[in-house]
């Protein structure tokens, strides 16, 4: 539980990661997609700490940036097992409450459900390069 340096890497290298949801947000302007790529970078400087600061803070930080509305996921709590003793572990942000949030966006019908694609098993399509 302790953090470790963040880092940026390659979602779609070989094997690819696996995604089970996911939001689509069209036609970001050039300046707003300039403004993710800088808050991409700033962020990655953040040590990673699974239980304040995992990689649904990163995502959300950084999209959240230019979105009209923040995302926010659900919080999310569980006992880990640590040396074998188990410890209550507390979560802001996580991958399991981000999908939960995403869920009940898609079934409340907003503005942005149609955008929303939940219960899929997907991987991350590959890299077409690094960005500037």
């Amino acid at each position: 539980m302790y953090p470790v340096s963040g880092s940026i890497v390659n979602d779609g290298a070989i094997p690819p990661h696996e995604f089970n949801a996911s939001i689509a947000m069209p036609n970001i302007p050039s300046g707003a997609f300039q403004a993710l790529i800088t808050a991409a970078k700033t962020y990655s400087t953040r040590n990673y700490a699974l239980s304040n600061y995992n990689c649904a803070n990163y995502a959300l930080d950084v999209f959240n940036t230019i979105r009209p509305t923040d995302i926010n996921s659900v919080f999310k709590s569980d006992y880990i097992n640590k040396f074998g003793i188990y410890v209550w572990v507390g979560f802001d942000q996580s991958p399991s409450g981000l999908y939960e949030t995403l869920a009940n966006m898609k079934n409340t019908g907003g503005i942005e459900a149609q955008n929303i694609e939940i219960a899929v098993v997907k991987p991350a399509t590959a890299s077409k390069g690094q960005s500037n």
